[in-house]
């Protein structure tokens, strides 16, 4: 992929996968950040380091990693001596994941093998070029969804997957065991809708009170697993679209790109115009009184 010349664009196509080529113009600490689906991302330029309570991955540009779905992890996204930050993600339907497991698991025994599910994930230091020719192919498939029949498409994301097996390494649709867990891809398939909590408890079969009470338990509520859904979302869209903010907000859920703003602060510590290279002062640090230069 070319850096510095893609479109800005998050690109989906239903029943096969999702696709963005991300930009970033300053060095920001995003905590708890909450990798709903299987992901496999590639950086460009600059560099990348996510942490989680096991471990942490750094990545230079040129390398890319494979991350499990429902995974947590505080990620920095480094700037290139440019002052870039670029990379390219690709996610997979969660069917297509399985229909391809189903298939290779068996050979995999037949030819005895080894390949492991990924449960948390997998840094690729060295991708070779069929392979990023693969990755690229299977994110054009995504975003020409007039010119690429689906079956072609399908197989493009495979080929990936299957690349993902020569390096004895697999991803897997687990089931999602948690409340909150669930709660959150249910509030992904549409962050800007007005969510009432009876609709929701409704959704998943319980009470209001019986909801209430199980996320309480996870430590958390209702209104924060919204707010920190409708978050991330907006950040996916700062990083690789040129919508502007307020169109951002209201695709959020927010009708105030004012309020919007305010809760954006409160959940990353900087403003949305952070995202696109509006720098804060150099002795500022965000409301958790973390700076972001200090945390490596």
């Amino acid at each position: 992929m070319t850096t510095g010349s893609t479109k800005r664009i998050i690109c989906s196509r239903a029943g096969i996968g999702t696709s963005a080529h991300i930009v970033q113009q300053q060095e920001l600490l995003f905590t708890h950040l909450v990798i709903d689906q299987p992901m496999l991302i590639v950086v460009l330029q600059g560099a990348k380091t996510l942490r989680s309570q096991e471990t942490t991955y750094q990545l230079r540009a040129g390398e890319a990693i494979v991350i499990a779905g429902g995974r947590s992890f505080d990620v920095i996204n480094h700037l290139s001596p440019q002052g870039r930050y670029e990379a390219c993600w690709l996610s997979w339907d969660s069917a297509l994941i399985a229909e391809h497991a189903s298939v290779y698991d068996k050979a995999s025994i037949q030819s005895d093998r080894k390949v492991s599910t990924i449960t948390q994930a997998l840094p690729l230091r060295h991708i070779a070029p069929s392979f990023m020719d693969a990755i690229n192919a299977a994110m054009e498939a995504i975003r020409d969804q007039d010119g690429i029949p689906d079956a072609i498409a399908k197989h493009r994301l495979s080929e990936v997957l299957l690349w993902l097996s020569l390096h004895n390494a697999r991803l897997s649709c687990t089931e999602v065991r948690t409340l909150s867990g669930k709660l959150r891809l249910l509030l992904s398939s549409a962050p800007g809708k007005s969510w009432a909590a009876p609709d929701i408890a409704q959704q998943v079969a319980m009470s209001e009170a019986t909801l209430r009470r199980h996320l309480a338990a996870e430590d958390t509520t209702l209104s924060e697993l919204l707010m920190d859904v409708r978050m991330s979302f907006a950040l996916g869209l700062l990083q690789a679209t040129d919508k502007p903010i307020a169109q951002i907000a209201f695709e959020s859920g927010y009708e105030s790109a004012s309020r919007f703003a305010i809760r954006f602060r409160t959940r990353f510590g900087f403003p949305p115009t952070a995202i696109r290279g509006h720098r804060r002062r150099p002795n500022e640090q965000t409301e958790r009184g973390t700076s972001y230069n200090n945390v490596i």
